[in-house]
């Protein structure tokens, strides 16, 4: 589990996405279409952070440990 928790703001930003199936403050959970397509792209050979972005997602509001 990450030490640091997401507000309220951060948690209903993540809520917005499509491949997000819920939020707490402390875990987010996605869908397997987007587990499946982050992995297709860092096998492509992009970097883990840029694949998340390229979803939609924030690799900063997620923070290294949880990509």
């Amino acid at each position: 589990m990450a030490k640091r928790q997401f507000t309220t703001e951060e948690m209903a930003k993540l809520k917005s996405s499509r491949y997000v199936l819920s939020v707490t403050h402390n875990v987010v959970f996605f869908t397997a279409e987007f587990k499946e397509k982050v992995w297709k792209l860092i096998t492509s050979g992009m970097t883990a952070s840029k694949a998340v972005a390229k979803l939609g997602i924030d690799p900063h509001l997620l923070g290294k440990t949880r990509i």
